[in-house]
C-alpha cells in the first residue's frame, strides 16, 4: 500500500452512492464510505459523494450533489480525476449518472451487493432455493406457492425486457463488482445470458469491506469454554429468524454447560422473555447486549470463538467478516441464499448446517465446537484471511487496481 499522503497523491478519487442518505460515521464506516476511507489510508484523495443537500451531521469527507449535477460530465470532471465507485446504484434508472461520469473520462466501477441470483432463467436450482429461504417462516404449502410466484414474476420480468435492462444497465461499469465468489459466478452467468458477454468479463470479487478495527489483538485464548457471539436487526424476522435463534440456543445451552452466548442487535420482545424464562444457570450463560457501541462489539468478537449466524439469507453477512477479522470461525446454513457463510466457512474457517432447522444448526454448531476442543481452528489464520479479502484498504487497492487496468487498455486502444 502506499504511503504517500492525500495532499501530494495528486489524484481525485470518488465513491458514490446516489441517494440521499445520512453522511454520518454510520455511512463512513460502511460500504462506500468506507472504501472511501480504504483509499484515503492508501494515500490518495477520495471523496464519499452523495445525493441532496447538506447536512449538519455530515462528515468532511462527504460531498453532497444535486442529480442533475451527478448526469453532468462537467461536474464529474471539476470533482473527480482519477475514477469513482458506485454504490447502491443498481437500479436502471441510475444509468444517466454512470454515463455521465464515464463521458467524462473516468473509470466506473459499480458494486452489486447481492447474492447474483438475478433471475429464475439464469440458475433455477438457485433461484428456487433461494425464494424457498426468502420465504421461510411460512409453511410448506405457502412457502411452495410463494416460491411459484417469485418464479412466474421472474418469468415475466424477463419478457418485458427487465432483466435484458438490468443486464445493460450493469454492462455500463468497467469493474463490477461482485461480494462472493458464487456471486461473481452467477452475475457473469446472468449477463452472458441476456447477451453482455464482454460485461461479464469485468466481473470481479471485491467483497464488502470491514474497518480495520476488525482485526485479532494478540492471541484468542482457548480454555474449553466455547464461546458464541451473533448480531442482527432481530425485528427483521424473516431474514434475521430470532425465533431460530431462540430454538437454536435451547438445544446447545443443554447439549454443553461450557457454551456461553453473546447476542447484539436491538432485541424483539419475544428474546426477552424467553430470556428470561431461562433457568438462572443457563440465563448466565446468555448475554443479551441489544444496540451495543462499537467498542463493545470489537470486545466481543475478540474474546469469542464462533460467530452463529442463525440468518434465511444474506448477500454477504457483514458482521460474520467482522467476527472472522478477530478470528472467529463461523456456523450457518449451508445454502445458495447464504453465499457469504457458504465462502467464509472453507478451508476450515467454519462449519455448516444442511439445513435451515434448529437440529441442524445444533449439530453443526456442536462440530466447530469439537474442531475448537481439537486444536482444528486458527484463529490468527482465519483473521489473516478476512484482512487479506475485507479491510477496507485491501477493497480499496482491488478497485483502484482493476480501474486503473481499465483506464490503461482505454489509452492503449486510442
Amino acid at each position: 500500500m502506499s504511503n504517500q499522503s492525500p495532499e501530494n497523491s495528486g489524484e481525485k478519487w470518488a465513491t458514490c452512492s446516489p441517494r440521499d442518505f445520512r453522511g454520518c460515521d454510520v455511512y463512513g464506516n460502511r460500504d462506500a464510505g468506507l472504501v472511501a476511507q480504504g483509499y484515503r489510508e492508501n494515500g490518495f484523495d477520495c471523496r464519499s459523494i452523495l445525493l441532496g443537500s447538506p447536512r449538519e451531521n455530515d462528515l468532511p469527507s462527504i460531498t453532497r450533489a444535486s442529480r442533475k449535477q451527478l448526469e453532468s460530465p462537467a461536474w464529474w470532471s471539476e470533482n473527480v480525476d482519477r475514477g469513482v465507485v458506485f454504490y447502491n446504484a443498481l437500479k436502471p434508472s441510475y444509468g444517466p449518472i454512470l454515463i455521465a461520469a464515464k463521458k467524462a473520462g473516468l473509470p466506473v466501477g459499480l458494486n452489486v451487493d447481492s447474492t447474483g441470483i438475478l433471475d429464475f432463467q439464469s440458475g433455477p436450482r438457485d433461484f428456487w432455493a433461494r425464494s424457498g429461504m426468502h420465504h421461510s417462516l411460512k409453511g410448506g404449502v405457502p412457502r411452495i406457492m410463494c416460491s411459484l410466484a417469485a418464479v412466474v414474476k421472474s418469468g415475466m420480468q424477463t419478457w418485458r425486457g427487465t432483466h435484458q435492462r438490468l443486464a445493460a444497465h450493469l454492462a455500463l461499469a468497467d469493474v463490477i463488482g461482485g461480494v462472493t465468489p458464487s456471486a461473481v459466478d452467477r452475475l457473469r452467468q446472468f449477463l452472458r445470458r441476456y447477451g453482455e458477454d464482454a460485461a461479464a468479463q469485468r466481473v470481479h470479487l471485491i467483497p464488502h469491506p470491514i474497518h480495520s478495527r476488525f482485526k485479532l489483538q494478540g492471541t484468542k485464548s482457548f480454555s474449553g469454554k466455547v464461546t458464541f457471539v451473533t448480531v442482527g436487526r432481530w425485528f427483521d424476522r424473516p431474514q434475521k429468524r430470532p425465533d431460530l435463534l431462540i430454538r437454536t440456543i435451547d438445544l446447545l445451552l443443554a447439549a454443553d454447560p461450557a457454551f456461553e452466548f453473546r447476542v447484539f442487535g436491538k432485541l424483539v420482545p419475544e428474546m426477552e422473555s424467553w430470556h428470561a424464562s431461562l433457568e438462572v444457570s443457563a440465563r448466565q450463560r446468555v448475554r443479551l447486549h441489544g444496540l451495543a457501541p462499537n467498542a463493545e462489539l470489537l470486545e466481543a468478537f475478540q474474546t469469542a470463538h464462533i460467530y452463529l449466524c442463525v440468518s434465511s439469507y444474506e448477500s454477504f453477512l457483514i458482521a460474520g467478516a467482522e467476527a472472522m477479522g478477530c478470528g472467529c470461525s463461523l456456523v450457518a446454513c449451508d445454502s445458495a441464499a447464504l453465499p457469504g457463510p457458504s465462502w467464509f466457512a472453507e478451508d476450515h474457517r467454519g462449519t455448516l448446517s444442511s439445513g435451515p432447522s434448529p437440529e441442524a444448526l445444533r449439530d453443526a454448531a456442536l462440530m466447530e465446537a469439537r474442531a475448537w476442543h481439537g486444536g482444528h481452528r486458527d484463529p490468527a489464520g482465519i483473521s489473516a484471511w478476512a484482512v487479506k479479502h475485507m479491510h477496507a484498504g485491501r477493497v480499496a487497492a482491488s478497485y483502484r487496481r482493476l480501474l486503473d487496468s481499465e483506464k490503461a487498455s482505454r489509452g492503449a486502444e486510442s
